[in-house]
């Protein structure tokens, strides 16, 4: 064995380094790729921390009547999901419809990875009124902001 970390150790040869836990002092066998590793990092026995990743990894959004011929108004209802992966964090969002109409941002907090639904309505339509529009979700945040696929309808009203 050698005493050096920063000897040449060729790769079936170890080394033996000193480990502090607490108090206590011990000498702890290395290979050259764990010594390699140890150096590489700041002589550190635990990896460097990584930035959290949190984020956005699926926006979808359906409405309950694709196609309606009625009686109006007729009240169509979104509803979709929202995903996160990376952790903890807030999403902002908002919905957005074809008419240019936009609600405010809502926020959903998620405590871990994982999803959580939403749902909103839309009224529209008198007699006579033919109508064919969308409604998505555009995510405000974490970055990068986005868009849903759209839920397209059409309702003709009676």
């Amino acid at each position: 064995m050698r005493d050096s970390p920063l000897s040449l150790i060729p790769p079936h040869e170890s080394v033996r380094l000193p480990a502090v836990t607490g108090a206590h002092h011990s000498w702890v066998k290395f290979t050259a790729f764990a010594v390699a590793s140890w150096v590489a990092v700041g002589c550190t026995s635990t990896p460097a921390p990584r930035a959290s990743s949190f984020g956005v990894v699926e926006n979808v959004v359906q409405v309950d009547q694709p196609t309606y011929h009625g009686s109006c108004p007729v009240k169509l209802t979104f509803s979709g999901r929202i995903a996160v992966s990376g952790g903890a964090g807030i999403v902002s969002y908002r919905f957005v419809r074809s008419d240019n109409a936009s609600a405010p941002a809502q926020t959903v907090t998620f405590t871990r990875p994982g999803s959580q639904n939403f749902a909103t309505t839309w009224q529209l339509g008198l007699p006579g009124f033919r109508y064919s529009g969308w409604e998505a979700v555009r995510i405000l945040s974490p970055p990068p902001s986005f868009e849903s696929q759209r839920a397209n309808f059409t309702i003709s009203c009676t």
